[in-house]
C-alpha cells in the first residue's frame, strides 16, 4: 500500500513539474556545452589551470597533508601530523583543481 502511495506521489509531482517547465523561460544547459572566451576570464581560468593548481598540490606536499592520509590508510607508518583541519585543505585544492 506504501508504495503505492509514493508512487502516485512520485506520478503527480512529475506532471507539476513537466507543466511548470513549459512556463518557465530558462532551460539547462549540459556543462559541456559552457565555453567561457572573454579577456577577463579566461587569463585567470589559464592562470589557475597552469600554476595554482600545481603549486597547491605542491605545497600539500610539502607540508606533509598528504602522508595523512597515507598513514590513515595504513599505507604508510607514523601518526598524524598537523593541525585538524588539514585535510579539508588538501579537499579544497582538489575541488579547486576540478
Amino acid at each position: 500500500m506504501r508504495t503505492l502511495v509514493a508512487l502516485l506521489l512520485c506520478g503527480a509531482a512529475c506532471e507539476l513539474l513537466a507543466a511548470g517547465a513549459k512556463d518557465y523561460p530558462i532551460q539547462p544547459v549540459p556543462f559541456t556545452a559552457v565555453r567561457v572566451e572573454d579577456a577577463f576570464w579566461s587569463p585567470r581560468f589559464e592562470t589557475n589551470r597552469q600554476r595554482t593548481v600545481r603549486y597547491d598540490f605542491e605545497k600539500c606536499e610539502e607540508t606533509r597533508r598528504i602522508d595523512n592520509f597515507a598513514k590513515a590508510g595504513k599505507l604508510m607508518a607514523g601518526e598524524f601530523r598537523g593541525t585538524p583541519f588539514d585535510d579539508s585543505d588538501v579537499f579544497k585544492v582538489i575541488e579547486g583543481a576540478a
